[in-house]
């Protein structure tokens, strides 16, 4: 598979007063942003969103779920490059809900979860040598085993978020940048976890806004009325960004299904105090690869400014 390689961007400092006690605040806020490392989190959807005779693409979705991933990972080792063997303590790792019951791609799985403030020197030189070759051979086996096998488990999201995301996406050490990457079709849905509170729900499918009858150009103002989304189950999520990629609508729905969905993960997101995400569509990987570097940008960009 082709490799996307950029460079990495280095993260920008935050804008402080001019006083003295503003003066040592900043001086300490930007040696704190200079060496802010990345802690970030896949959650894959196995779901048969990626099954190409179901759903075919060019590339697959399969193929342009790992070409985002390698692009997070030439990110990460950029990081890794740029702080220096002893200073680096970034954090990258994938992620399933529910956990797969076939036991070796949980294995492989586990291999591509790196903590390098765990790690010895030593340790960290051969990570930076080999995960650019780890990364991309670990997730073609998961993808492979899973379309072999048809065992499509899906993706629980809404649970993750409500059980999970503070125990594996969430450093509360202000040295580390919290980023969760999503990569699912944008629909919220296990059959494990389905129920409502009213015009609030832990899942969206493909039917739910047409069945609301939110289907012409009025929709945001019908939506907004009646009060529809979905159920937040925490609302401390304040040190956490979250990137929702491939979102890919269903065909013959009503032309505004992708906006609706994006409002709704939107809404989702701020009411559980994330400060910071974006929902794109599934695109080319050249396109998803500008997507990826907007988000880091835009956050460094917001934070200068503060």
């Amino acid at each position: 598979m082709k490799k996307y390689i950029l460079l990495f961007t280095a993260l920008c400092c935050f804008s402080c007063g001019n006083n003295p006690k503003d003066s040592k605040n900043k001086e300490k806020t930007e040696v704190a942003n200079e060496d802010k490392q990345l802690n970030i989190t896949f959650l894959l959807d196995l779901s048969d969103r990626i099954e190409p005779t179901k759903y075919p693409n060019k590339p697959e979705h399969y193929e342009r779920d790992i070409a985002i991933v390698n692009e997070f990972v030439t990110i990460f080792k950029g990081q890794m490059k740029s702080l220096g063997v002893k200073k680096a303590k970034g954090k990258i790792r994938v992620l399933f809900s529910p956990t797969p019951q076939d036991d070796s791609i949980n294995q492989i799985a586990s291999e591509l979860n790196i903590n390098l403030a765990d790690l010895q020197d030593d340790k960290k030189k051969k990570i930076y040598k080999e995960i650019q070759e780890i990364y991309p051979k670990n997730l073609n086996a998961i993808y492979e085993r899973t379309l072999e096998s048809k065992n499509y488990i899906g993706s629980d999201i809404w649970q993750f978020f409500k059980e999970d995301v503070r125990n594996f996406s969430v450093e509360n050490d202000p040295i580390y940048r919290n980023i969760l990457v999503v990569i699912t079709d944008g629909y919220i849905y296990h059959e494990d976890t389905k129920f409502k509170e009213g015009n609030r729900m832990s899942y969206i499918l493909p039917q739910t806004a047409k069945s609301l009858g939110l289907t012409k150009s009025d929709w945001k103002e019908k939506m907004d009325k009646m009060d529809f989304g979905l159920i937040a189950p925490c609302k401390d999520l304040d040190n956490l960004e979250v990137l929702v990629l491939e979102v890919n609508p269903t065909k013959n729905n009503p032309p505004y299904e992708g906006d609706i969905l994006n409002k709704v993960l939107k809404k989702w997101f701020h009411e559980m105090g994330i400060k910071h995400s974006e929902i794109y569509k599934t695109d080319i990987p050249d396109k998803t690869k500008t997507n990826i570097h907007n988000f880091l940008k835009r956050y460094e960009d917001e934070t200068t400014e503060r």
